[in-house]
């Protein structure tokens, strides 16, 4: 995992999460796929967040194709929700196959890739939680593939 927060969640805030592996935005591609297609990070272009509930909701464009991304911690996992308006092509979140189980409010996995049909990828979101034990961290464990790994605060 990039980052392992566990100990910061356990106790009283105040222990650091630690740094793991290398962050998957530094890989060629995005974890987003449009259409079935992977997108190269190249054509993911970064338009700033807003907070939403004290949440950053984070805005971005690939191609001509505006992105909604939030994240939030649940439990022993990460909900992500996207919001693409207008959208009506099928959309891919690339998850991996590490220790995770993986739903969403639809769509379904698929070789490590959560897939939305176009009828329903306009808004959706995905929850990711991991299968280790108590002390797993949300993401502890999960894959490092950086064309696998989910979406996160860099676009």
């Amino acid at each position: 995992a990039f980052l392992d927060a566990s100990s910061h969640w356990r106790g009283n805030g105040a222990a650091m999460g630690e740094l793991g592996d290398v962050p998957w935005w530094t890989g060629e591609t995005s974890p987003l796929r449009l259409n079935g297609e992977k997108v190269a990070n190249g054509k993911v272009r970064f338009l700033g967040y807003a907070l939403q509930d004290g949440i950053p909701e984070f805005h971005y464009r690939i191609d001509k194709q505006e992105i909604f991304e939030r994240v939030t911690a649940e439990g022993k996992g990460l909900q992500i929700a996207f919001r693409l308006p207008g959208n009506v092509r099928k959309v891919g979140v690339g998850i991996g196959t590490g220790n995770v189980a993986v739903s969403g409010s639809a769509g379904e996995l698929k070789d490590g890739v959560w897939e939305v049909p176009g009828d329903k990828a306009a808004e959706f979101s995905v929850r990711i939680e991991s299968k280790l034990g108590a002390g797993g961290g949300a993401v502890h464990g999960h894959s490092t593939n950086p064309s696998a790994a989910p979406s996160s605060a860099k676009p």
